[in-house]
C-alpha cells in the first residue's frame, strides 16, 4: 500500500497492487502469449470442466495417480468442495469474503 498525500501522515492510503485480483502488471511471457493466441480458435467453446487434461499432465509431472489431483476455479472453489466433501453433515458452515454465505 502506498501513502496517498503529504508525507503519508494522517492520510489513507491506496491500494497500488491488490493479489486477490489475481492481476500481473508484468506482460505475459512469450509461451504464454503464444499459448493463448493458438487457444483463440477454440476460446468460444466451453472448456473440460473436469480440465481432464490438466489432472492427467499435472499427475504425470509430479508421479502420482490422476485421482490424487483435484483441479479448480481458484483456492475458495477448492477449499469450498473439501468442505462439503469432509464436513461430514454439519449443522451450519459458512464461508467469509464479500459474498459470504452459510450453508445448511
Amino acid at each position: 500500500m502506498k501513502p496517498s498525500g503529504q508525507n503519508g501522515i494522517g492520510t489513507v492510503t491506496s491500494i497500488v497492487h491488490q493479489l486477490s485480483l489475481n492481476e500481473n502488471f508484468a506482460p505475459p511471457l512469450p509461451g504464454v502469449r503464444t499459448a493463448a493466441e493458438a487457444a483463440l480458435d477454440t476460446l468460444n467453446l466451453t472448456p473440460d470442466p473436469f480440465s481432464s487434461d490438466l489432472v492427467a499432465r499435472v499427475a504425470e509431472h509430479h508421479g502420482v495417480a490422476a485421482e490424487r489431483v483435484l483441479a479448480g476455479v481458484g483456492s475458495g472453489a477448492l477449499l469450498q468442495q473439501f468442505l462439503q466433501v469432509h464436513a461430514g453433515r454439519a449443522p451450519r458452515w459458512c464461508t467469509p469474503g464479500r459474498r459470504s454465505r452459510c450453508t445448511r
